[in-house]
């Protein structure tokens, strides 16, 4: 069953920052041209952040269902 809302891979929290990173503004051929050593099948798009364990990940494609940043940020500060 699928998560409502996205999790960490590493640690399961749902504090992530999703998709604050869409590598090179999306253009492919620059962010292949800038990483000539890594096959282009291996590259990924868009970073991401888990505000818990402090790992951060790639993924091949946005997350749909993750937290907002803004939103994140409002409830973090009273944690």
């Amino acid at each position: 069953m699928m998560s409502i809302i996205a999790r960490c891979k590493y640690c399961g929290s749902i504090w992530v920052c999703w998709n604050w990173c869409h590598n090179f503004g999306g253009d492919r051929d620059a962010l292949e041209k800038a990483n000539p050593h890594i096959d282009p099948k291996e590259l990924r798009n868009w970073g991401h952040e888990c505000w818990r364990c402090e790992s951060c990940h790639e993924t091949y494609e946005k997350v749909k269902n993750g937290v907002p940043y803004w939103l994140l940020s409002l409830f973090w500060r009273w944690l």
